[in-house]
């Protein structure tokens, strides 16, 4: 089965995700989709803004093969799989948001792509394979939700 990315329960192909962008409800999904698109077609350079969370925000650039590099490495890491899902809700602009696009279509994964909220999980995506939070983000969640 080829990969896909869901957006508001709506299941797209990754090899076509440009599909998805006229249903796009706001900017977060579109950044998301068109870098997808951007990916897809081969784009060779890419620039991200830092979040600022350790300085002054600013803008990097990288390669595709040092993306592809980094994803491999972090997948190997965190033992990321072809067939599991990235549940992706931080901001694609960014470094953060963007490599969590970059894993997932490194390694063959799903992405449901999830605006940007205190409690992302309160959605209900079954089967989450990968999930990065903010700290900030992360704080609340553990002290209003009861983790087995």
């Amino acid at each position: 089965m080829s990969p896909f990315l869901e957006m508001n329960g709506v299941r797209y192909a990754l090899t076509s995700p440009e599909d998805a962008l006229s249903s796009a409800p706001s900017s977060f999904y579109v950044d998301a989709i068109q870098f997808c698109c951007e990916w897809m077609a081969g784009r060779e350079d890419f620039t991200f803004q830092t979040s600022g969370s350790t300085g002054t925000p600013k803008a990097i650039s990288f390669k595709r093969h040092q993306l592809i590099v980094s994803a491999r490495l972090s997948a190997e890491a965190l033992n990321l799989k072809a067939g599991e899902t990235a549940l992706v809700c931080l901001d694609t602009k960014l470094i953060a948001g963007a490599m969590m696009l970059v894993r997932s279509l490194v390694t063959g994964m799903n992405i449901v792509l999830e605006q940007p909220a205190a409690n992302p999980l309160q959605a209900g995506h079954p089967e989450i394979h990968s999930l990065h939070w903010s700290p900030i983000r992360l704080f609340p969640f553990f002290s209003t939700t009861r983790v087995p």
